[in-house]
C-alpha cells in the first residue's frame, strides 16, 4: 500500500510534465502520407497518449529495463530520430538520457525469454499505474522476434462515441 500511496503521489506531481510534452512533430511524421506509417491522426495522437505513460514509468522505475508494445515503440523510434528534441526532452523529463536498446529479445530463445518476461512486468506496472487504463495495443512487446508473423489485436479505446470508432488496426 505505501508504494501504491508513493505511486499516486508522483502521478499527481509529475505526470502533467509528461502529458504536457509537445510531441506535435511526432504525430505530423506518422501521420504523413509520404512516410512508412501513414496511421491516421487519431491512431497517432493514441499512441502518443501510450508513449508519454510509458515514458512516465520509465521515470518511476529507473531500475527495470521496460519492454513497450510495439506500436510505443513505433512512437519512441520517431522521437530518438529527432536527436536534438529527444536529448531536450530526455533532459527536461528524467535529467538524463534515457536510453534505447532494440536488440532485446533477439539473441536467441533465453533473451526471448527475459524479453517477454521484461514485457509482462512492463504491462503490470502499466495497469498498476494507470489502473483505469485497460487500453493496450498488440500482446505483442517491441523487438520480439514473434512479432513479425503474428497478427496484431485492435486497440479498444477508452471511450466510446456514436461517430467514431473505438477500435484501431495497427496491423503491417
Amino acid at each position: 500500500m505505501l508504494r501504491t500511496s508513493i505511486n499516486n503521489e508522483l502521478k499527481r506531481a509529475f505526470l502533467p510534465k509528461f502529458e504536457n510534452l509537445d510531441l506535435e512533430s511526432i504525430i505530423i511524421k506518422l501521420t504523413h502520407p509520404k512516410d512508412v506509417y501513414k496511421w491516421s491522426r487519431e491512431k497517432a495522437e493514441y499512441a502518443v497518449s501510450q508513449y508519454k505513460k510509458f515514458l512516465f514509468l520509465n521515470a518511476l522505475y529507473p531500475e527495470q529495463e521496460l519492454v513497450p508494445t510495439k506500436e510505443v515503440d513505433n512512437v519512441w523510434h520517431v522521437h530518438i530520430l529527432d536527436t536534438e528534441k529527444y536529448r531536450n526532452d530526455c533532459q527536461y523529463l528524467f535529467g538524463r538520457f534515457l536510453d534505447h536498446y532494440p536488440y532485446s529479445g533477439l539473441g536467441g530463445q533465453q533473451d526471448e525469454k527475459k524479453h517477454l518476461n521484461k514485457f509482462e512486468l512492463s504491462q503490470t506496472l502499466f495497469q498498476e499505474i494507470f489502473p483505469s487504463d485497460n487500453v493496450k495495443f498488440s500482446k505483442i512487446p517491441a523487438h520480439s522476434s514473434s512479432s513479425s508473423s503474428a497478427s496484431f489485436s485492435s486497440v479498444t479505446l477508452g471511450y466510446s462515441s456514436s461517430n467514431r470508432s473505438n477500435e484501431f488496426d495497427f496491423s503491417d
